[in-house]
């Protein structure tokens, strides 16, 4: 921001800049003594090991944490893969009994409707029998 656009702030919004700048700068002091400290512990550690043996040694257990870490997570990965295969095999199943649902109804619909196709025919044939002058006056009026 320019200084020109800094003065047509309002005070409340300086505030919150001034606010936000100044927890940016404790979370970086934070991080920046939280490194010191890490470095010092570490320049401290070499400085105790005395040779490479002695190095080696104390990365021993630093390679059995990261080894530990890597199995954890690998469980984790297996955990979780084998709930997500029963999810999807409950899906599976939902989705066959809903296909078989849907089967089934449509067996029904197209019974009832086949049922009531018969049943207009009946009607038709019925009527046709009954008054076969109607039948004869609209063949006629047909052709003409």
């Amino acid at each position: 921001m320019t200084d020109k656009e800094f003065r047509h702030l309002r005070r409340a919004d300086l505030i919150d800049i001034i606010y936000e700048l100044q927890k940016n700068s404790d979370k970086l002091q934070h991080e920046n003594d939280t490194l010191r400290r890490q470095l010092e512990d570490k320049e401290l550690k070499i400085s105790k090991a005395g040779s490479i043996a002695e190095a080696a040694v104390s990365l021993n257990g630093f390679f059995e944490c990261a080894q530990a870490t890597a199995n954890q997570y690998l469980q984790e990965i297996h955990r979780v893969r084998i709930k997500t295969e029963q999810k999807l095999e409950q899906a599976e199943a939902k989705a066959e009994a809903i296909i078989a649902d849907a089967t089934e109804e449509a067996k029904r619909i197209i019974e009832a409707a086949q049922a009531e196709s018969d049943r207009m025919s009946g009607h038709t044939i019925s009527a046709q029998e009954e008054q076969p002058e109607v039948v004869d006056d609209a063949r006629q009026k047909k052709q003409a």
